[in-house]
């Protein structure tokens, strides 16, 4: 890197206003020994060191944030927000010898570090120098960079003078070599160089050419050599960036996630890209970036980051394909009220529809805090997830400046379903949790399925031998970055077969699904990502509905039974190359959709068809929704009156439809209908009513009216029990 000098004083003077920054003691040290006294106050006092003031000014291009660490007797951290250009941290340190250690800081792809500086200094209790003033500016970078990376070698290039002394050298593993004579040295030829390699394995490189003027300048690069079977992708890693090792110690803690790092592990810099493989502390692994370094550079604390903080290059290339998942229902309670709560949060924050209006959703609870009498017995769902997930960094001299994504997501389900309930209900029921591992190294790709069945039922409703096979999902590709483009679609494949029995009445909604989140670092709510998809997934919605009036002698009327899939999903995506930094957030109507599975099925077969009224110069037309009986009164202009009784008259008038006659056979669509043929129709006026004959025990008497006269609508009108006589002229 290049360095310059600087010099730094240490004041140990009176402490004056509230700094600019922080300073955090991170432990005491070994306290000077007084006297044996008699444990006295004043004795106590006495042996207890005096805690010098000190002042420290950090300086550093605008946006970029400092952390020095002071390591003696106390350890005490001292920080700059990346706010402004400097900032004034008056601190206590007790007398004696400190380590200065500061940090470097990678941000957006470009290294800071400090100017040279003395490697430890003196705490004087008494003395009384200038303030300790620290700068940070940017490294020049040689662009270090590969130029082709397969499974037999690497190739490289960098930035250097043609007459410049360079050294190449390289080392096994993520840790690059420190000095010139470390590692294995690398033949170069002007700035290229080209290292045959093992497949699958992991190598970093350290450049070193000599300034013109003295000193030598130091670049690095991780690489990981593809295998050919593509089990392990190739990449170079961003400056400074780190793949976590299965010896760290990983904890989460107040929804941050801090690493203890194994020995011989060296301190990354604020800023630099952190992989964390799956672990019990976080199942879905992490991708962050360093937002801290504690004061003996053991620990780090992360924050969320994406492909492009860790990756200077990637191409990663991965199929979903898994064995079948049985799910099982969650049987412990307060799991399954957990999940319950999260599934309708989910719900919740499910993208709006074209008109941006959200759909109304009737929260959940749990079936097992039902007390009611239903079963649901017989539920066997399959899930086979299928499809691939690609995605990859482009970069220009170990750049980034742009982030790819070609994936698709599919799940196929099989069901068989059997439904009992004796009265209402709606509750939902989670299933099994399904986590899977896409990829683990060197970025954890990660699945995670959370689902549920969700139960609507109105009334007592026999619903058995529901089964399905159906697949659904999407796919999606595009770039964000440089030339941004988007494009998706929809994945819909299924077979539903026909319950075989439905009785005796009722209503019912039956959702399998779920939410799905696929998407590197997922299964943490800490994890950031790149082209990661959230959202839910329902492949079977089946609805059973009561579409007609039910009566004693036919209790579920017409019932339609129908199956489709709902999708509601959105994508994120976020990458920085450069200064520039781009962001993206699609909820496409790929990914947001409902789809049928097949035509509604009706039981009674074909009991959905609307009765064939006969059509003329005069035609009355009644129906209505109920099991009552009600009638159809017409009277033609010689004073003749149509109705159950006297269905023809001398005119050419006729009632050819009678709906409910006296309560014995009710029908689904209840219909009556008077109709005089084209060209027979007398002229004159007709009277029309409508006559409440029974109720059948209905407490439903509305009724809907229309008469037409010559095919045009000249009256329309609605009303309940025995109308008006309504007159109308032909």
């Amino acid at each position: 890197m290049v360095v310059a000098a600087t010099t730094l004083a240490l004041a140990a003077g009176p402490l004056g206003g509230a700094g600019e920054a922080s300073a955090a003691p991170a432990s005491s040290g070994s306290a000077a020994s007084g006297s044996a006294a008699s444990g006295s106050a004043s004795a106590e006092q006495a042996a207890k060191p005096r805690r010098a003031k000190v002042t420290v000014v950090l300086t550093t291009p605008r946006g970029v944030p400092a952390s020095v660490r002071l390591v003696g007797k106390t350890r005490t951290v001292v920080r700059k927000t990346a706010a402004g250009t400097s900032a004034k941290v008056r601190t206590r340190l007790a007398p004696g010898r400190y380590r200065i250690r500061v940090d470097d800081v990678v941000l957006k792809g470009v290294t800071y570090a400090a100017a040279p500086h003395r490697s430890r200094i003196r705490v004087s209790a008494h003395g009384r120098t200038g303030p300790l003033r620290i700068k940070l500016r940017k490294v020049r970078s040689l662009g270090l960079t590969t130029t082709s990376l397969s499974a037999e070698s690497v190739g490289l290039t960098w930035r250097a003078s043609g007459k410049a002394k360079v050294v190449l050298r390289r080392a096994a593993g993520s840790v690059a070599p420190r000095s010139r004579h470390a590692g294995k040295r690398v033949g170069v030829r002007k700035n290229r160089a080209t290292d045959h390699l093992t497949p699958g394995a992991t190598y970093s490189y350290a450049l070193f050419v000599k300034r013109k003027h003295g000193g030598w300048v130091r670049d690095a690069v991780t690489v990981g050599v593809p295998t050919a079977d593509g089990s392990t992708p190739s990449y170079s890693l961003a400056p400074a960036a780190v793949l976590g090792s299965d010896r760290d110690t990983v904890t989460v803690s107040g929804g941050v996630a801090s690493v203890r790092l194994a020995p011989g592990r060296p301190t990354p810099p604020v800023g630099a890209g952190f992989v964390l493989p799956p672990s019990a502390a976080l199942p879905g692994g992490f991708l962050g970036t360093v937002a801290s370094v504690s004061a003996d550079g053991r620990s780090v604390a992360l924050s969320p980051g994406g492909l492009a903080d860790v990756f200077a290059s990637l191409d990663l290339q991965r199929a979903i394909t898994e064995e079948p998942i049985e799910l099982s229902a969650v049987t412990d309670p307060a799991g399954a009220r957990a999940r319950v709560a999260s599934y309708n949060a989910a719900l919740a924050q499910q993208p709006s529809g074209k008109d941006g209006q959200r759909q109304r959703l009737q929260r959940r609870e749990s079936c097992l805090q039902t007390s009611l009498s239903h079963q649901l017995s017989a539920l066997r769902p399959i899930l086979r997830p299928k499809g691939h997930w690609n995605s990859g960094i482009k970069d220009k001299w170990g750049i980034p400046y742009a982030a790819t994504f070609d994936f698709s997501v599919a799940l196929e389900t099989g069901v068989q379903m059997d439904l009992e309930t004796e009265f209402s209900v709606a509750c939902a029921l989670p299933l099994t949790k399904v986590v899977k591992q896409l990829s683990a190294y060197p970025v954890p790709i990660t699945m995670v399925l959370e689902p549920t069945v969700e139960v609507s039922v109105s009334g007592a409703v026999k619903l058995h031998d529901v089964q399905a096979t159906i697949t659904n999902g999407f796919w999606a590709k595009g770039q964000i970055g440089l030339g941004p483009a988007f494009a998706s679609g929809p994945i819909n494949d299924g077979r539903v077969t026909a319950p075989t029995m439905i009785g005796p009445s009722g209503a019912v909604t039956v959702k399998l699904g779920g939410s799905l989140t696929i998407g590197p670092g997922v299964g943490t709510d800490l994890a950031g990502v790149v082209a990661g998809v959230n959202g839910y997934f329902n492949p079977l919605v089946s609805e059973l509905k009561v579409i007609g009036a039910a009566s004693p002698t036919n209790p579920a009327g017409c019932v339609s039974f129908q199956s489709r899939l709902e999708v509601g999903a959105g994508l994120e995506a976020k990458a920085w190359a450069g200064k520039f930094t781009w962001s993206a957030s699609w909820h496409p109507d790929a990914l947001n959709y409902t789809h049928n599975w097949h035509d509604p099925w009706y039981f009674p077969t074909d009991c959905e068809k609307e009765p064939i009224a006969g059509t003329g110069d005069v035609q009355a037309t009644l129906t209505w929704n109920s099991a009552a009986d009600l009638d159809l009164h017409v009277t033609d202009p010689s004073g003749e009156e149509i109705y159950y009784g006297h269905e023809t008259s001398e005119s050419g008038g006729a009632l050819d439809l009678d709906a409910n006659a006296g309560c014995e056979t009710v029908l689904v669509r209840p219909t009556e209908n008077v109709y005089w043929p084209a060209g027979q129709a007398p002229s004159g006026d007709y009277t029309i009513q409508v006559v409440n004959w029974s109720s059948c025990d209905d407490p439903d008497l509305s009724w809907h009216l229309i008469v037409r006269v010559n095919g045009i609508v000249v009256l329309d009108q609605r009303g309940s029990d025995t109308s008006d006589a309504y007159v109308v002229t032909r």
